[in-house]
């Protein structure tokens, strides 16, 4: 995964990097335990956020008119909701649970269909499947879309299984800017 602070892909790496810690100390259990406490948390506090304190007239507007469910609602590129999907998607792959995390990268994508870190996480989940094709396919969606971080993708060992394919070579070649004279 590339690290980028203070964004989704920063995030990322993070939840990636606590995903292994986790695994190497503790159980799975008690890993999804805690990964399922932090998304309430976090999904709480968002909550508090958007409505702010409870009132009797605002519970009973809420009773007159419900409000739609939150997929009802356009979702921007960037927001909380897609990275909390790829978030759990990276966990669910670290922890082997391939079909989880399918859902989770299927659900982002709906909400973002041109994130390009959508579709680099879906190239992650395609090789760890061991469908090559397509994780070469959901790369260059992702490049097309406006991936930018080569020097990290370089680095990524989840895309080693690739590196020797004459494809994946020249899809990188393709889309990876040449880098500034000195």
């Amino acid at each position: 995964m590339v690290k980028r602070t203070g964004s989704i892909a920063g995030e990322q790496v993070q939840a990636r990097k606590l995903a292994r810690a986790r695994q190497a100390g503790m159980t799975r259990p008690m890993v999804a335990a805690a990964a399922a406490v932090l998304v309430l948390m976090a999904g709480a506090g968002l909550y508090y956020v958007k409505s702010g304190p409870a009132t009797q007239s605002a519970a009973d507007e809420a009773a007159n008119h419900p409000a739609p469910p939150p997929e009802a609602g356009p979702i921007q590129k960037d927001s909380k909701t897609v990275n909390q999907l790829m978030n759990l998607a990276i966990s669910h792959i670290e922890q082997g649970n391939l079909d989880e995390a399918e859902k989770d990268l299927q659900a982002a994508r709906a909400h973002a269909p041109q994130q390009p870190l959508v579709a680099y996480n879906t190239a992650i989940l395609r090789v760890k499947q061991h469908r090559m094709d397509d994780a070469l396919r959901e790369l260059e969606a992702s490049f097309a879309a406006g991936f930018s971080y080569f020097d990290q993708l370089d680095m990524d060992n989840d895309l080693d299984p690739l590196r020797d394919d004459p494809r994946f070579v020249a899809l990188v070649a393709k889309y990876r800017k040449p880098a500034p004279a000195k």
